[in-house]
């Protein structure tokens, strides 16, 4: 055999060592021609917080007026609230909002979406303002 036959061999060799190593097709999920669509799953679950004015009138918080986006505010409230630390998060808010308004309660409502279009009141977190002092 002359050289040019065995870098021949060899290449192919090279080529088809990883296939035969392989113990199963499932990497050929991830890619190639294999590969499934990206599939995005719809949040189950979502946290609305209401905060009660001057007026006794509950209102939607909007993440816009902490110069926040919805997603990005939404993780943060997620993070908050399975770290057990809603408080603190009503707390940071009624810090930067009691400048512009009188704001007399904070309410999360953690909603869960089900698959026929309906909603279910998951928990609900009331905070007032006052309680800051016995922290």
């Amino acid at each position: 055999m002359n050289v040019k036959n065995v870098i021949i061999v060899l290449f192919f060799i090279s080529i088809l060592i990883p296939f035969c190593l392989i113990n199963s097709f499932f990497p050929f999920y991830y890619y190639g021609m294999f590969a499934e669509s990206i599939q995005y799953t719809n949040q189950q679950e979502s946290f609305v917080i209401t905060y009660t004015g001057k007026f006794q009138e509950e209102y939607p918080f909007s993440s816009n007026r902490i110069g926040l986006s919805e997603g990005h505010f939404s993780y943060i409230v997620r993070s908050y609230y399975y770290q057990d630390r809603i408080q603190q998060l009503f707390s940071q808010l009624h810090h930067i909002l009691e400048k512009n308004e009188k704001i007399s309660r904070w309410k999360l409502k953690k909603v869960h979406h089900q698959p026929g279009g309906a909603t279910v009141l998951m928990d609900q977190i009331i905070w007032k303002p006052q309680e800051q002092a016995r922290q």
